[in-house]
């Protein structure tokens, strides 16, 4: 059986029901014996400190906790801030943009997060270029998969990709959930050794949408922010109830652990072949072309620019092996 890590991203810092929604998270994991990996944002751990949610804090604190970019879907947003940069201007702006995040993450949680983890799956290679310059030795939703789907490394940074996802709206039902159950079994059935899967926003368990909509096509919205349309209290509890029921079936698949502990496992790492490196490479060119195209994003935003460094970004990348 395969080492399993469940992530949920903590991120909606306008609704005040996302923080319950997120505590009711952890209770659901905390009943279950479950740690997971939460990826939340330096704004929402600011949000959650301005809201004096001392509870949510501590529940998030029983996690693996990682950064899930500074302020998320605010313009200029990861792949916004690098277009059309040099490497070294491109660091720059990450750093800049993710360092008040880093701080604030450290400042309300107390301690560093294991973990970066891009927004709407995006991401650029010059993330990779500021993480050597912090304690941060890891990163999450990777776009660099190797054709096995394994961890990987790369000047020192562990790169963990997601292997599969379980919606919010698919705890809605029986079906739904059994079919999504099936596509995590059928993950824990292959010859991977670790199978990262998302379990979703807690933010969407109440909400019909995503609280960042006003943020769509490239423009920072001005006066007050309208907050998504929420769910009816029968259709919230079926959606707790549905990840109530899927944990411990999830559970069965394989050990459950946090991304930190994961990372603190005897783990090999062998060099990449060229067979290898060519479908990582090519399969990293889609992946940003896709995440570019985020709603989020300005439109025609030039992938080319975010795709330059990324030859340099694989040079010398590794394939994780647990030593067995």
């Amino acid at each position: 059986m395969p080492i399993v890590t469940l992530f949920f991203d903590v991120e909606d810092p306008l609704a005040p029901n996302s923080d319950d929604a997120a505590l009711r998270v952890c209770q659901l994991l905390a009943a279950e014996g479950l740690t997971a990996t939460m990826c939340v944002t330096g704004e929402k751990a600011r949000k959650l400190r301005e809201r004096a949610r001392r509870d949510v804090i501590e529940a998030l604190k029983s996690h693996s906790l990682g950064l899930h970019t500074n302020t998320h879907s605010v313009h200029p947003t990861t792949m916004e801030a690098v277009e059309d940069l040099s490497w070294e201007q491109g660091v720059e702006a990450i750093r800049k943009s993710e360092e008040p995040g880093l701080a604030s993450f450290e400042e309300v949680f107390g301690r560093m997060p294991c973990c970066w983890a891009g927004a709407g799956n995006t991401w650029a290679p010059h993330v990779l270029g500021w993480l050597v310059t912090t304690p941060i030795k890891a990163w999450a939703y990777s776009l660099l998969t190797p054709p096995g789907g394994e961890p990987h490394r790369v000047n020192g940074l562990c790169g963990f990709p997601q292997h599969g996802a379980i919606s919010e709206d698919d705890y809605a039902s029986p079906e739904s959930r059994a079919t999504a159950l099936d596509r995590i079994r059928a993950l824990c059935s292959s010859k991977l050794e670790w199978v990262g899967v998302f379990l979703g926003h807690p933010t969407r368990y109440v909400h019909r949408a995503f609280w960042d909509a006003a943020y769509y096509g490239g423009l920072n919205p001005t006066g007050e922010i309208p907050l998504p349309e929420e769910r009816p209290q029968a259709e919230r509890e079926a959606l707790f109830e549905g990840l109530e029921e899927l944990l411990p079936k999830i559970a069965e698949l394989g050990p459950v652990l946090p991304l930190d502990e994961v990372l603190a496992l005897p783990w090999d790492w062998v060099p990449m072949g060229a067979g290898a490196m060519r479908h990582t490479r090519e399969s990293a060119t889609k992946r940003i072309a896709q995440a570019a195209k985020w709603p989020v994003h300005r439109p025609h935003l030039r992938v080319e620019s975010l795709l330059a460094p990324l030859e340099a970004a694989l040079e010398g990348l590794e394939i994780g092996r647990l030593r067995r």
